[in-house]
């Protein structure tokens, strides 16, 4: 592609899927279970996945080892993982309520697809750099902006 030739939203589309890993469908269900384990606020021990999946707790280790964006505390349960976090082990300006609990968000794109994932509405928080406001909406939902700035782009 020339500097000066355009993408089309679908082949952008495309290509930014194509940076995603193709997952398993044992994979899957361990993402799956993870997102909503760890949106429950609290860190995930891998025990916990394994009896969820019904596998060998060595198999959910030799997954998640082999991932990247899986963190671990030093009992090695999981605290963040692909995009979200308990707020004691990562501090965001992006974060997510769910249920009355926050949860922190690696990036503000994290915010919009986080509630469908974990399977509830999320009231979001995200902070602007260099004070330009914080834009707050419910997803699914509306968005708003308080503080300076002029513009928000959000889905409804």
């Amino acid at each position: 592609m020339s500097a000066s030739s355009k993408l089309g939203l679908n082949e952008l589309a495309g290509r930014i899927v194509e940076c995603f890993p193709t997952l398993k469908v044992l994979e899957q269900r361990l993402s799956l279970n993870l997102y909503r384990l760890l949106a429950e606020g609290q860190p995930v021990p891998r025990t916990t996945l394994a009896e969820r999946l019904e596998v060998p707790v060595e198999t959910v280790s030799g997954i998640l080892d082999g991932w990247p964006g899986v963190f671990s505390d030093d009992e090695r349960r999981i605290v963040g993982y692909w995009g979200l976090a308990i707020p004691a082990a990562y501090r965001s300006p992006h974060t997510l309520k769910i249920n009355g609990r926050t949860r922190a968000a690696w990036c503000a794109w994290d915010t919009l697809f986080l509630p469908q994932l974990i399977g509830h509405a999320a009231e979001i928080e995200s902070a602007g750099p260099l004070a330009s406001g914080t834009v707050r909406l419910t997803r699914p939902g509306r968005a708003s902006r308080t503080g300076g700035g002029s513009n928000v782009c959000a889905p409804a």
